[in-house]
């Protein structure tokens, strides 16, 4: 909405607010509207002229869809969970639903659930590397690691120069606490290309190298890594991140690696 200028975006707010109030009952302008006060961050607003959108067409798969983002970007978790399946409902080929409902559902802990999401997504669309970085998580996360490895590979397959399954990858073939499937050499190669693509400007790649040095026994590097990464979490603000860091930091430089139980990363819309 750049193009049209804040005047522009002015007028065209208007006309669609005046649009929405002589046809309260009109799923259209609501709609609309909601889209473009949810593009120039006026969420709350968003959120009720999609409620009102809904109203008047209770079957609006998009309405709902956009509806369960917003939600979901307001913390609404729960609420969102129900829009994104009414999406699915109604417009049971829209892979960004089925991918968005998994995200939800990881965060609630419910892994067989977010499973089967990411597989509808993937279903409908086989080339959304998104999704199946996302069921790669999942799945490793479950302790399916192989077939979660080998969605993980797809993502990367699919997005060569996306940091983010590369990550994925490195930081379980680093911090599995099972011999057979921690890989340190692969781990540190996996983890170096992360870091480059992100510009070592990401904590969560950092971090992931320093993990990975850790496995293969450089311990030094793993530090000067881990202090890369604390100092970037510690400047952006995220308190909770730089105090994993710091924990896993102290291993370091005790000459320790880091073990994950859980393996489990943040999965991407």
């Amino acid at each position: 909405h750049r193009a049209l200028g804040a005047k522009g975006l002015d007028r065209r707010l208007a006309g669609l607010e005046q649009a929405a109030r002589l046809n309260p009952r009109e799923a259209g302008p609501h709609h609309q509207l909601a889209g473009l006060l949810l593009s120039v961050g006026r969420v709350n607003e968003a959120i009720e002229h999609y409620r009102q959108a809904l109203a008047a067409d209770p079957n609006d798969g998009n309405a709902h869809y956009h509806l369960a983002v917003a939600l979901q970007g307001r913390g609404r978790l729960d609420e969102a969970i129900d829009h994104y399946r009414q999406a699915v409902r109604v417009t049971p080929n829209n892979a960004y639903a089925h991918n968005n409902l998994g995200n939800a559902l990881l965060a609630r802990g419910a892994l067989v659930e977010a499973v089967a999401a990411y597989r509808w997504a993937i279903l409908f669309a086989p080339s959304y590397a998104q999704a199946h970085n996302n069921l790669g998580v999942a799945l490793m996360a479950r302790g399916e690691v192989a077939e979660g490895m080998r969605h993980s590979r797809e993502a990367a397959r699919l997005k060569p120069d996306w940091a983010t399954p590369l990550a994925t990858m490195a930081w379980t073939l680093a911090t599995n606490p099972d011999d057979g499937v921690r890989r340190p050499s692969e781990a540190v190669r996996l983890a170096e290309r992360a870091a480059r693509l992100t510009g070592r400007r990401d904590a969560t790649a950092l971090n992931t190298l320093a993990a990975a040095y850790a496995a293969y026994g450089d311990f030094r590097q793993a530090v000067a890594a881990g202090e890369e990464a604390l100092a970037l979490a510690t400047a952006s603000g995220d308190d909770g991140l730089a105090q994993t860091i710091g924990a896993q930091l102290t291993l370091y430089t005790q000459g320790r690696p880091y073990r994950d139980s859980t393996n489990a990363s943040a999965a991407r819309p």
